[in-house]
């Protein structure tokens, strides 16, 4: 649920209750139970500030609740090294977050997996350079104009 929604829904809880304000005043003023002005203006603002208060609770526990699934995740990607996408269920909440934030990750996947793939080749390389260097009476049988790797798998 988007914030814009949860905000009108928190107008519409305040408005219900100032309508059940009003209806409980009728109802005391038919009953005989006269309400002196000063207790239902004293009663209507503890309403309306219990009520903003358990909104914005319910707003703070919502957006807690999500940021520290992100940085669960986030913590779980580092324990075990790999990189992946940052997943939330309030999508549209922290999107302006997440979105950038799983564009870097992507990033950093593609280029750790470029440098893996060169460390590879690299090694591959090495290790035909040491064999090269270690068998040199191998390399002195075959012929003196054929490249180095040629001449090791010949």
């Amino acid at each position: 649920m988007t914030a814009t929604k949860k905000l009108g829904l928190a107008g519409l809880a305040l408005v219900s209750l100032g309508a059940s304000v009003a209806y409980y005043a009728t109802v005391m003023t038919f009953q005989g139970h006269p309400i002196s002005q000063e207790g239902l203006n004293y009663f209507v603002l503890a309403a309306v500030a219990a009520m903003t208060a358990v909104v914005l609770l319910s707003f703070w526990r919502s957006l807690n609740r999500s940021i520290q699934k992100i940085a669960q995740q986030l913590d779980q990607m580092r324990h075990t090294g790999e990189i992946g996408l940052v997943m939330t269920d309030a999508t549209e909440d922290l999107e302006s977050i997440t979105r950038p934030m799983n564009e870097l990750l992507t990033a950093m996947r593609n280029q750790l997996d470029q440098l893996r793939a060169e460390n590879r080749e690299l090694q591959i390389q090495s290790r035909i350079a040491a064999a090269e260097k270690n068998s040199p009476a191998r390399c002195e049988k075959t012929s003196t104009g054929s490249s180095p790797t040629a001449r090791w798998f010949a």
